[in-house]
């Protein structure tokens, strides 16, 4: 199992986004693993017109897998969907690919 919390903060469109999340391995060996995850966050950014605050609450369910290459180098594939209250369609769908390094 695995837990990680997340901020991000675009000051050209005013947006801000923090949150955490949990991914629970269903595959778990020793060069390959499989998660499926779960992640809340709070979306804070400003009204074009009025300027504004205004908070969101959004979530996204996910599957990961990561291929490892050593002992704490990874490759990792990411499908994600969020539920975004602050967009014009609520559902998107993410893929992500990324390079992992384990803290052990």
């Amino acid at each position: 199992m695995a837990f990680y919390a997340f901020y991000g903060n675009y000051n050209k469109v005013e947006y801000t986004n923090y949150g955490v999340g949990v991914d629970y391995f269903v595959i778990n060996t020793r060069s390959f693993d499989f998660g499926l995850g779960v992640n809340i966050a709070m979306i804070n950014r400003g009204t074009p017109v009025t300027y504004n605050r205004i908070n969101y609450l959004a979530y996204a369910g996910r599957a990961k897998g990561l291929l490892l290459l050593t002992d704490y180098l990874g490759l990792t594939l990411t499908t994600q969907y969020q539920q975004r209250p602050d967009r014009s369609i609520h559902g998107i769908f993410e893929v992500m690919a990324g390079l992992q390094i384990n803290i052990k």
